[in-house]
């Protein structure tokens, strides 16, 4: 089962590429996964690259990988810094991660998906 209809409305409305990273796609078919929250967090595109940059930096700290946060900061670094980004976060049995859409016009920015 497609989780996308059980996620809140607002982001089972926007559209995520079918050529979105394959673990994403793992994540929201992932039995047990459910939103955090059923609003997204709204910060800013440079508020977001600050965050999820440093994250990326510090990652060996943890010892777990974050698939697709390089090109989630890359895609950042494109943006104005005062573009509102919505960010999504999702928790399943198995695995963990957040998904960012433009606040502008609900197109996917891209995704950070790890192990739990």
């Amino acid at each position: 089962m497609n989780v996308i209809g059980r996620l809140p409305a607002v982001l089972a409305s926007r559209h995520i590429p079918a050529d979105a990273p394959a673990l994403l796609a793992a994540l929201l078919n992932e039995p047990g996964v459910a939103p955090v929250a059923n609003q997204p967090t709204r910060m800013l595109a440079r508020e977001a690259l600050d965050l999820w940059g440093l994250r990326l930096r510090t990652a060996d700290i943890t010892g777990k990988s974050l698939y697709g946060a390089a090109v989630l900061v890359d895609e950042l670094r494109k943006l104005p810094g005062d573009t509102e980004i919505d960010q999504f976060g999702l928790i399943g049995d198995h695995m963990a991660g957040v998904v960012l859409f433009d606040g502008r016009d609900d197109q996917f920015i891209g995704a950070i998906v790890v192990e739990r």
